[in-house]
């Protein structure tokens, strides 16, 4: 028996091992970059002007039929997420029912499985078909809404905000998050953006009526800034709480308080939207709940999705809080940081994740005809996305290279000149 625990040690540690050294989970909403090579600035300048471009395409299609443009959303690539598989959903069905009655069926497939000695695999009808593309949101704003210290030309789209955790590359330990308004072309910082997948970006365009009173909302920092942002960054929050089917003491799966001890990069612009649906001479909006309450009530749905890479599954085998308070410091299994805290999944044993994505954002923007039509394809969402040229992308790595080896020179024939 010493030496089956001894074994099962061993391959843990082996486990640990290797997750942490291959890097994090994978759908990251990414880090606050202060500096990054020439080659990536020039590629993200580049990707956020065919996006601001496109937006004045939209801005002045909308204006002539009437229609104000305040802000949008746009979305980007991060890290490859193709170890993910989506499963279906109904949004005719209460989510906490969905759960339990996915649950079930995993229970009774697996069960069927082992009487008949079948391989040990779920039957393709349980998942749509492709990957989750985008991985992180923000909010593009017109330039004449007022930024605190930011003093750009009006009517240009200069400024986005969104949700960042404060992290180390080397590292790999990451901080609590904040809110960063930035010029727009930092947006793509924190990105593959010279890598052939990463050359596309999407404008998320919400009703003229919901965007008047976001404004308001994201204007008052207060809220903004304040009261919906948790700075404790998770990959995997959950806006809603679960019991397991064997904990259950009451037929209502859901069950308080709401999940607002932490928050990833999506959630905010999400949770803003919500706030922004709350009536305009309601109670002042003083933290995530009244958010939250909205999203419950107008079946906003997550993304259910299963992990199938390596990585994806050890991170919340191996990962699930905090593991050894050493010298005041919280320490974790997966990479010493919060960047990912399982608790609230509570169906992970049977690989089934709740995640806040882009996708379930742009779902539930259209399920409640909180999108602005298109103006490219009259009747459809106002959602487009704004491809670059990899030729292009490519020329910038070899354009960036030229530009640190020219910058090293004048540096170094300055320091010649001045020592003279």
């Amino acid at each position: 028996k010493r030496g089956l625990d001894m074994k099962s040690l061993r391959v843990q540690i082996l486990l640990f091992l290797v997750t942490t050294t291959l890097g994090t989970f994978s759908y990251a909403g990414g880090c606050f970059e202060e500096h990054v090579t020439y080659a990536k600035d020039l590629a993200s300048h580049y990707m956020a002007n065919l996006v601001r471009n496109k937006v004045l395409e939209i801005e002045k299609k909308m204006n002539a039929k009437g229609e104000k443009i305040h802000m949008v959303f746009v979305a980007r690539r991060g890290e490859n997420m193709d170890g993910l598989q989506i499963y279906k959903d109904d949004p005719n069905i209460p989510l906490g029912q969905y759960l339990y009655e996915l649950y079930g069926a995993l229970q009774n497939y697996q069960e069927h499985q082992m009487a008949n000695n079948e391989p040990a695999s779920l039957p393709s009808s349980l998942f749509e078909k492709g990957h989750l593309r985008y991985s992180h949101m923000g909010i593009l704003l017109r330039t004449d809404h007022a930024y605190p210290g930011k003093n750009p030309p009006k009517n240009h789209w200069v400024y986005i905000s969104h949700l960042l955790a404060h992290c180390s590359r080397k590292s790999k330990r990451y901080g609590s998050s904040n809110i960063f308004t930035q010029k727009f072309p930092h947006f793509f910082w924190d990105t593959k953006v010279l890598n052939p997948h990463d050359d596309s970006a999407l404008i998320i365009v919400p009703s003229p009526k919901i965007q008047a009173r976001f404004i308001k909302i994201f204007e008052n920092e207060k809220v903004a800034f304040d009261a919906i942002h948790e700075p404790k960054y998770n990959v995997a929050a959950v806006p809603f709480r679960f019991r397991r089917p064997e904990n259950l003491k009451k037929p209502d799966p859901f069950y308080l308080p709401w999940q607002v001890s932490d928050q990833n990069s999506d959630q905010w612009p999400l949770e803003l939207i919500a706030a922004a649906e709350l009536p305009a001479d309601g109670p002042p909006i003083v933290n995530r709940v009244p958010s939250q309450e909205v999203l419950w009530k107008t079946n906003y749905r997550p993304t259910i999705a299963r992990a199938t890479g390596f990585i994806d599954s050890m991170a919340c085998t191996l990962r699930r809080g905090p593991f050894l308070p050493w010298g005041g410091q919280r320490h974790y299994l997966w990479d010493a940081s919060n960047l990912i805290d399982c608790f609230d999944q509570v169906f992970r044993g049977e690989d089934i994740y709740e995640l806040v994505t882009v996708r379930s954002v742009i779902n539930y923007l259209e399920r409640n005809h909180l999108m602005a039509d298109n103006v490219d394809k009259p009747g459809t969402p106002g959602v487009y996305e704004v491809k670059g040229s990899p030729k292009m992308l490519k020329r910038f790595e070899k354009d960036g290279k030229t530009l640190k080896w020219m910058f090293n020179l004048m540096k170094k024939r300055h320091a010649v000149n001045y020592s003279n």
